[in-house]
């Protein structure tokens, strides 16, 4: 049986019959939206429509919201990240994104002065943290700026559109961009390419959190020949005057 996965909040007046259908929608929509973020560091081809973080019950008496997932190998540790993020206050390897919609959630218990136990239940029931009205929430450091990301355009559209690009480092990113840029980017498709934009960098770990494209650099990608061809034809007329260019080169490196 997969795990269940609960918020349960307690305090006066807390029960199903006295919370607004609209703030329990937020509440709901932010718990998906925070693991979703948490695991898309990991597994960013996951959506949510295949992960799927479904109720699975309202419980009476106090709020008691239980979840399950299609996918709880992987959702799972997501919301017991989220709880040792409860816990112990402190926000590394958690993305920015997460931080803000569990803010939503404790928005929420500050408003009705409640509490929020987070809790797995997997035939016993077992409270992993618990959210209070004077929990502080981690403010992450972060840095942004203009850059240029490298790397291979793999993907391009969507309904929110984005360019999935795998950066020569290795990570994958999806960043929205400017309209304007949608054909361009399509015809590179599996191109080695320089994309101008605006990016937030974690600042502990100096990984890219979000990247968005405002334009496209004058860089492609070129064979070892090419560039070592343009290479020739750039520095060459330095040494046309030089007789054996080898020879010159290796007495220079002997003065170093």
């Amino acid at each position: 049986m997969s795990d269940l996965l609960e918020i349960h909040f307690t305090g006066e007046n807390i029960s199903p019959e006295s919370i607004r259908i609209g703030e329990i929608a937020v509440i709901l929509d932010a718990i998906e939206n925070v693991l979703l973020t948490i695991v898309a560091q990991e597994h960013q081809e996951l959506t949510k429509e295949i992960l799927t973080i479904g109720l699975h019950s309202i419980n009476a008496g106090s709020l008691g919201l239980q979840f399950t997932s299609k996918l709880p190998e992987i959702v799972t540790p997501a919301f017991e990240q989220v709880a040792t993020t409860i816990q112990t206050g402190v926000s590394e390897n958690f993305p920015v994104e997460s931080l803000n919609h569990l803010e939503k959630i404790l928005s929420f218990v500050k408003r009705h002065q409640a509490q929020a136990d987070f809790i797995i239940v997997n035939g016993k029931s077992k409270t992993l943290a618990t959210l209070t009205p004077d929990f502080e929430l981690p403010k992450p450091v972060y840095l942004t700026g203009q850059t240029t990301v490298f790397g291979e355009i793999v993907r391009v559209g969507g309904v929110e559109p984005k360019v999935e690009i795998k950066t020569i480092s290795g990570q994958t990113i999806y960043c929205p961009f400017d309209f304007s840029l949608a054909s361009q980017l399509g015809a590179l498709l599996y191109q080695l390419v320089g994309l101008d934009g605006v990016a937030r960098w974690n600042a502990r770990t100096f990984e890219i959190e979000d990247f968005r494209v405002t334009g496209i650099s004058e860089y492609r990608n070129s064979s070892l020949i090419d560039t070592f061809q343009s290479l020739s034809e750039m520095a060459g007329k330095y040494y046309d005057d030089v007789d054996d260019v080898i020879s010159y080169i290796s007495e220079l490196r002997r003065e170093d």
